[in-house]
């Protein structure tokens, strides 16, 4: 089906249904669609053709929606970039996918963003901000499409025609663009329903907070509400006017990290939210503490665990978590997946409970088609073994087929003779009361070759080093994977998805490393691994 079909569709159907819900902008499914085809016809006559690529610096938004929307009613391929790019990482976007155009609404300096050394500037300039910012030359208004009238010829498309380029988060090198096709962008729409999702005409009201720039917010938040002909509420920012919207509303849906959802559940003090009837998280395993507490706050409501990637998919969807391991993942019914020696072929498969690298299967028409450009083939080739795809994220596997994510296997580093999995300490510190956030890195030692390093956001509560030491003495974790350095900063530098950007927390706290450096922390002194113990007794 096509995405513009799934519109189509819903307002055939449910003309009068609410389709979007932005603060006092309430627009049904017929007057959606019709708004849909007016800014198409309106992109139309300034030359967009099925085929081209209009790039998207929006926040979460009715209008983000409607951009969106008219991308797939004209074949056009949707570029939604993070908003918080500088205008360097936006140029570098707008050259890659070879944009005819860029849409921005206030979320954008556009002004800084036209007047970057390397803009292109043979490409359409739409200006969407809802204020009077001044108009600016060759600059067109969004808000002008209001007076077209909507397409009625609509172009013919196929389920090979361009749907998206997401932009990856960029966690190991500069982002790469996935190229999505009608075909993928609906697979992965079907791939999560038939594992977990919210049913058709099941009046799903759908939190709409993860950005609609990441494949999360575009497709398993916003499409899929449009797949099952629900009503969608764009969030552009979580604050407690968003826990008052899951209430007045009775929001039936959320999906989010772990972060968004510890936001959510501690805006405005502790309360309940008994319309929310299902969860999913993903980009990183929930603390067992977290578990709880959302099945203390939303005491209606199925809370799954997602994995999945850009380029992927979703390979894994936890149904419900209640009465499992904490951070379990359960295959989804259209996917292979298999955990291989880090580096080895398909059939190098590891034994259960033993780390390996996640290889998925290319055969799900909800996989990427490539990596978009004239490297994409190239950069492909270096995560593809026959027709399985390298993940490079570290999973282990038990005998009831039940699967746990690991931690990127370019994260894990060497202390004392150990492998240390930062996801594994992140875990562990976060379910220290008091801490909210927490990202783990290695800092070069020259005894130790990497000291474990903690960076670590706190709820206002005075912790100090020797209190998060006694929390992990006291927990599973082997002593030899305790933090030597610990700070305390006031927030840990994540991408869209939610994931720890660990490059960055390096950069970011630079000054505070260096000024440790060569610093003893003396509270740790108990080792428990002998290559561990062998160096501290060096010491």
């Amino acid at each position: 089906m096509l995405l513009r079909d799934m519109l189509f569709q819903a307002a055939e159907r449910f003309p009068d249904r609410e389709a979007v819900v932005d603060g006092d902008r309430r627009v049904t499914y017929d007057e959606l669609w019709r708004e849909v085809r007016r800014l198409a016809a309106w992109l139309s006559k300034r030359g967009f053709r099925t085929g081209d690529r209009l790039a998207i610096g929006m926040c979460n938004s009715l209008d983000h929606v409607k951009v969106l929307m008219a991308c797939q009613t004209l074949g056009v391929g949707a570029v939604p970039f993070n908003i918080r790019l500088k205008p360097g990482g936006i140029v570098h976007i707008l050259r890659d996918c070879g944009a005819r155009g860029v849409v921005v609404d206030h979320s954008v300096d556009l002004g800084a963003l036209r007047g970057h050394a390397e803009a292109p500037q043979d490409i359409v300039w739409v200006d969407a901000a809802a204020d009077a910012r001044a108009a600016q030359d060759g600059v067109l208004g969004y808000h002008d499409h209001r007076a077209a009238e909507p397409l009625t010829d609509l172009p013919k498309l196929s389920r090979d025609t361009i749907s998206a380029i997401i932009y990856t988060s960029g966690t190991t090198g500069r982002p790469k663009g996935v190229h999505l096709t009608q075909r993928n962008a609906y697979s992965r729409l079907v791939t999560y329903v038939m594992s977990v999702g919210p049913t058709f005409d099941s009046g799903a009201r759908t939190l709409g907070a993860a950005p609609l720039y990441h494949t999360v917010g575009m497709h398993w938040v916003f499409l899929q509400t449009l797949f099952v002909n629900g009503t969608y509420y764009p969030v552009a920012k979580v604050s407690e006017e968003t826990t008052r919207l899951i209430d007045t509303e009775g929001i039936t849906f959320i999906f989010g990290s772990p972060t968004l959802l510890k936001m959510i559940m501690g805006s405005g003090g502790y309360r309940t939210f008994p319309s929310v009837r299902h969860i999913s998280y993903g980009s990183a395993p929930a603390e067992p503490e977290l578990l709880e507490s959302m099945y203390l706050q939303f005491p209606n409501a199925s809370i799954s665990e997602v994995y999945g990637t850009t380029e992927l998919s979703i390979p894994f969807v936890t149904p419900d978590m209640r009465g499992l391991k904490p951070g379990t993942l359960r295959r989804t019914g259209d996917f292979r997946v298999r955990v291989v020696q880090p580096g080895g072929e398909p059939d190098d498969v590891v034994r259960p409970g033993e780390l390996g690298e996640l290889i998925v299967h290319l055969a799900n028409p909800g996989v990427f088609s490539g990596y978009w450009g004239p490297e994409g083939e190239a950069r492909l080739a270096e995560k593809r073994v026959g027709e399985w795809f390298r993940t490079g994220d570290g999973f282990r596997y038990d005998a009831e087929s039940s699967f746990y994510f690991d931690g990127r296997l370019d994260d894990m580093f060497v202390s004392g003779g150990e492998n240390i999995q930062p996801a594994e300490v992140e875990n562990t510190i976060n379910g220290m009361e008091g801490v909210v956030d927490c990202a783990v890195i290695a800092v070069p030692d020259p005894l130790w070759s990497n000291v474990v390093t903690a960076f670590i956001v706190t709820d206002g509560r005075n912790l100090d080093a020797a209190a998060v030491d006694a929390h992990c003495r006291a927990s599973d974790l082997e002593d030899y994977k305790r933090p030597r350095k610990v700070f305390f900063v006031p927030e840990i530098p994540r991408n869209p998805s939610g994931k720890i950007v660990r490059s960055e927390v390096r950069k970011r706290f630079a000054d505070l490393l260096a000024a440790a450096t060569g610093h003893r922390d003396e509270s740790r002194v108990e080792v428990s691994s002998p290559a561990a113990a062998v160096a501290e007794a060096a010491r």
